[in-house]
């Protein structure tokens, strides 16, 4: 995929190099701040992001608005947020467990799923105190 997509926080200088941060399952995600990275003499490498929560919540916004077909991995991170086990998403989506394993997959994602899996990722970060536009 030729596609890259840079997350940075606001307000916050560049670190220099981006960082490809491979922990969300996409492999297109780099981070241009908002990580520190520690040497330690026991387990190595040690990358520390600074609210990986809040830098989830950007990418699954990302992703589902994207004009074109969910991947395999995308969906499988999306459903990971919102901590849904492969059975509850597939209930929600009406389909069967294996369904969603062969999205994860790799295998075609149905337009009717992909748009479904969006609206609920989108209804999943909207917060419940939001005020109703109507």
């Amino acid at each position: 995929m030729s596609e890259r997509a840079e997350f940075h926080v606001m307000g916050q200088p560049f670190d220099g190099k981006p960082l490809h941060y491979t922990a969300s399952g996409l492999n297109y995600v780099y981070l241009q701040n908002g990580y520190t990275i520690e040497d330690d003499p026991d387990y190595g490498r040690i990358v520390s992001i600074q609210d990986a929560d809040e830098l989830h919540r950007a990418i699954g916004l990302c992703v589902v608005t994207k004009r074109r077909p969910l991947t395999g991995a995308e969906f499988k991170f999306l459903r990971k947020q919102m901590n849904y086990k492969q059975k509850e998403l597939a209930e929600e989506l009406g389909v069967n467990e294996q369904t969603v394993a062969n999205y994860e997959k790799g295998k075609p994602i149905p337009r009717t799923s992909d748009r479904l899996m969006r609206a609920i990722f989108l209804l999943w970060v909207t917060p419940e105190d939001a005020e109703p536009i109507c």
